[in-house]
Parts: C-alpha cells; sequence; structure tokens
C-alpha cells in the first residue's frame, strides 16, 4: 500500500512539473483564462461595438483580477518586434473590450513562435487605430483597387481570385 501512495505521489509530482513546464512555454503570464478563441468545433460569439461598427474575437481573454487582458496568437510569425498590422489588430481587441465592459485594458499580448509582447493601450495607440479604420472604410468606397503585393501564393490564397483581373500567374 506504501508502494501505491508513493507512487502516486511521484506521478503527481511528475504531472504538476509537467504542467508548469508547458504553461511556461507558451509564453503567456498564469492568469485564468475568461475566454478562448482556438476551439475549432466551438464557435464563439465575436466582440461587437456598434459605435465603431467594429467586431471581432480575440484568440484569448485574460483577467488579471478585474482587468481583461486581450491575446493575440500568432504562432508561425518569427519577428522579434511586433508587426504594425498585428498591433494595431490587437488594439481592436482593446477597444473592444473596452466597449462590451466599461474598463479599458491596461495593455495586450501579441504571441509570436519565440517571443511574447506587452502593447499598451494608450491614448496614442486609440488615434493610430481610429485612423486605421477611417482609412479602411475609405478604401471600402474605390471602384478600383490595385494589387498590393508581388507574391503568387498570396493570390492562390485569396477569396477574389476567380472575379480579380490583376492575379498573379502560378504554378
Amino acid at each position: 500500500m506504501i508502494w501505491l501512495a508513493l507512487g502516486l505521489g511521484l506521478l503527481a509530482l511528475w504531472l504538476w512539473r509537467r504542467s508548469n513546464q508547458l504553461r511556461a512555454s507558451t509564453g503567456l503570464p498564469w492568469r485564468t483564462v475568461v475566454y478562448h478563441d482556438t476551439a475549432r468545433r466551438e464557435l464563439t460569439k465575436a466582440l461587437f461595438s456598434a459605435r465603431y461598427q467594429l467586431t471581432g474575437k480575440p484568440d484569448y481573454v485574460l483577467a488579471d483580477g478585474k482587468a481583461l487582458i486581450p491575446v493575440e496568437v500568432k504562432p508561425q510569425r518569427q519577428a522579434t518586434s511586433p508587426r504594425q498590422g498585428d498591433i494595431l489588430q490587437l488594439a481592436a481587441y482593446c477597444l473592444l473590450l473596452e466597449e462590451a465592459t466599461g474598463v479599458a485594458p491596461r495593455y495586450g499580448l501579441l504571441r509570436y513562435a519565440q517571443h511574447t509582447f506587452q502593447v499598451d493601450w494608450t491614448d496614442q495607440l486609440y488615434q493610430a487605430l481610429l485612423e486605421a479604420l477611417d482609412a479602411m472604410r475609405d478604401d471600402l468606397e474605390l471602384n478600383d483597387v490595385e494589387r498590393s503585393h508581388e507574391q503568387p501564393w498570396r493570390c492562390r490564397a485569396c477569396g477574389f481570385g476567380d472575379r480579380c483581373t490583376d492575379a498573379l500567374e502560378y504554378d
């Protein structure tokens, strides 16, 4: 009986250590997950702001006391600094959480393959987000939009390939 108890104790200790190693490998802080959009089969409701006509679903929302922290995960991204588009995407989630809860997040987290970046939710970032949203809405009014890249793989993956007159040739 003592061997069984000792064996179960060692197994519990190993499982506890392994779970801590796995948690640490995520690069994210140890916080309660209050929302996630990572399940493939589970449909989760998007956040929506009527005021900004904006909708989105962060990969995770963590709770830090009463504060909420949006998390966007880009597992294939191999950058050593966050890309501007990713920062604006995270800013949109900060804005959506603020609109939904009435409490502004202090920051959000961008998780790349090897790095986690804390992006502070500031007035400057808020203004940059509003400018980007205005620019995107202006672009929606355009009738003739030129291709913005020279990458055949992007054309191959595009949902407008059957209608695009500017698509690149690819094998």
